[in-house]
C-alpha cells in the first residue's frame, strides 16, 4: 500500500479585535502523523514581545478524539515559561485522530487555536457496513439509462472564449424524466486534428453559478464542470439566493426514506452522464478521463470512479458523504450528517438508516481500482477526518493523501498545486 504523509510547521496566530496586533502565539506541528503508543508533542511559540507580556502566564492545552461528544476533552495548563515550549500529552492506544486546542486569557479575552493530529489513521475502521445487494442496486440504476439519448445542447459563450480557449455552455438529459444536467466545457486551442485529455469537475454543496475553469488550460486538457441541480449554470446570483432559501433548501435530505428517490440518486446519474457527454466532444481523445472535486465534488468524483471504468484516477478535497451513520455510533460522521439531522427531527429514522449506505462514499470506495489522490484538513468540522479516512482505508488501489494540521473545511493553496500536480502527472 502507497500513501505520502506530509511533514508540516503550521503556525497559527491568536488573534481578535483586542490581541491581533499584541500576541502573536504560534502553534507549530512539524509532525502530523504519529504511531500508536508513540509520544506525541506540539510547540507553542511566541516571538519576545508576546513573551514580555505572557511569561509566567498559564495556557489550557484540551485534547479529545474527533467526533466523540460523549467524553470530555481532557485538560491540563502549563506556564509560558521559555520563547518555544514543547507540550506533550499521553500517548494514545488507539487509531483516530485528535483535536488539540491551546486557550489563553489576555485582556479578559478567551483566544483559541486548534490543530489536528493523526494516530496511525490508516487503521481507522468504519461504522458503515455495505449492503448485500449495493452493486447490484448502481448497475440497475445505471441500465435504466442505458436506451436514454443524452440529447445534447453544446453553445458556445464569445465573450469568454479567448485566442487560446473556447468557452460553452452545454447541458444534456439525465433520465427518462428529462432531468439535465447544466455546466462548462472548456476546450484549449491547437491544431485542428489536436485530441486531449479531459478533465470532469464535480461541484461542492449549494446551489450556485458556473464559470469556465481555465486552470488547466495551458497544460492541453478539457474541462467540463457541471452543476448537478437541473438549472442553468449562468443565471442571476439573485435566483440562485433564492432557490438556496427556497426550493432548494434542505435538498441533501430530499426523498431520503427511498433508495430508488433520493435525492443524490439523479445526482449520481448525471455525474456519470457527464463521461457520456465528453466522448461527443470531438477534440476529446476518447481515453483519458480524470475527475476532482471538493466536499460534494470529492464525494461524487470517487462515486463516479468506482461506477465507471472509464476513469483513469481520480485527485479530491475533503469528500464528503462518508462515514454518514457515525452518528448513531458515537462517532464522527462526514457531511451532511443525515442521522444528526433524523435524531434533532425524530423523522424517518429506520428508513433513513437504512438508505445512506447505498449512498455512502466508504461503500463505493472498495471497488475503485485507479489512482486517488485525497487531500483534506485535520480540523474540519463538515468532512471530519476521520470520516475522509474511513473511505480512504477502503480504497483497494494505488492511493496517496496529503495531511494539513490547521486547515478546516477549505482548499488552501498548497493543497491545490498538490491536486493539480498530481492530475497533471497521471494525465501525462
Amino acid at each position: 500500500m502507497r500513501y505520502l504523509i506530509f511533514s508540516i510547521i503550521v503556525f497559527l496566530s491568536y488573534s481578535n479585535a483586542i490581541a491581533q496586533d499584541i500576541l502573536q502565539v504560534n502553534v507549530i506541528n512539524d509532525k502530523v502523523a504519529f504511531s500508536v503508543n508513540e509520544d506525541i508533542y506540539f510547540k507553542v511559540e511566541v516571538n519576545d514581545v508576546t513573551f514580555s507580556k505572557l511569561k509566567n502566564k498559564e495556557l489550557t492545552i484540551s485534547y479529545a478524539v474527533e467526533g466523540d461528544t460523549d467524553k470530555e476533552p481532557i485538560s491540563f495548563n502549563f506556564l509560558m515559561k521559555n520563547n518555544v515550549e514543547v507540550i506533550k500529552i499521553n500517548k494514545i492506544s488507539a487509531a483516530q485522530i485528535l483535536r488539540i486546542k491551546t486557550s489563553l486569557m489576555y485582556d479578559k479575552s478567551l483566544l483559541t487555536k486548534e490543530i489536528g493530529i493523526a494516530i496511525d489513521p490508516e487503521r481507522i475502521a468504519t461504522t458503515v457496513i455495505k449492503p448485500h445487494d449495493f452493486n447490484t442496486f448502481w448497475q440497475e440504476q445505471i441500465m435504466n439509462l442505458d436506451d436514454i439519448g443524452l440529447n445534447p445542447n453544446v453553445v458556445q459563450v464569445p465573450n469568454l472564449s479567448t485566442a487560446d480557449y473556447d468557452v460553452y455552455n452545454i447541458d444534456y438529459q439525465v433520465d427518462k424524466d428529462g432531468s439535465r444536467f447544466y455546466g462548462v466545457l472548456t476546450i484549449p486551442k491547437g491544431a485542428t486534428s489536436k485530441k486531449y485529455p479531459a478533465l470532469v469537475i464535480y461541484p461542492g454543496a449549494g446551489v450556485r453559478g458556473y464559470v469556465a475553469d481555465t486552470r488547466f488550460v495551458a497544460d492541453s486538457v478539457i474541462t467540463l464542470q457541471v452543476g448537478v441541480h437541473g438549472i442553468p449554470i449562468d443565471l442571476p446570483a439573485q435566483l440562485y439566493n433564492s432557490l438556496t432559501n427556497g426550493a432548494l433548501k434542505g435538498y441533501p435530505y430530499f426523498n431520503l426514506q427511498s433508495k430508488e428517490l433520493y435525492y443524490f440518486n439523479r445526482v449520481i446519474k448525471g455525474s456519470l452522464r457527464a463521461l457520456d457527454f465528453l466522448q461527443t466532444v470531438e477534440q476529446f481523445d476518447g481515453e483519458n478521463i480524470l475527475t476532482t472535486g471538493s466536499s460534494q465534488g470529492g464525494a461524487l468524483s470517487l462515486i463516479v470512479t468506482a461506477l465507471d471504468k472509464r476513469v483513469k484516477a481520480t485527485a479530491v478535497f475533503c469528500p464528503a458523504l462518508c462515514q454518514t451513520n457515525g452518528t448513531l455510533f458515537g462517532k464522527a460522521t462526514g457531511w451532511p450528517q443525515p442521522m444528526k439531522r433524523v435524531k434533532m427531527e425524530e423523522e424517518c429514522t429506520q428508513n433513513w438508516k437504512n438508505v445512506i449506505p447505498y449512498y455512502d462514499v466508504v461503500n463505493f470506495a472498495k471497488d475503485i481500482n485507479v489512482p486517488v489522490f485525497m487531500t483534506f484538513g485535520l480540523i474540519d468540522n463538515v468532512t471530519p477526518a476521520t470520516t475522509i479516512f474511513a473511505a480512504y482505508n477502503a480504497i483497494p488501489s494505488d492511493k496517496k493523501y496529503y495531511l494539513m494540521a490547521d486547515v478546516q473545511h477549505a482548499n488552501h493553496p498548497i493543497q491545490m498545486e498538490r491536486v493539480k500536480e498530481y492530475i497533471l502527472k497521471k494525465i501525462k
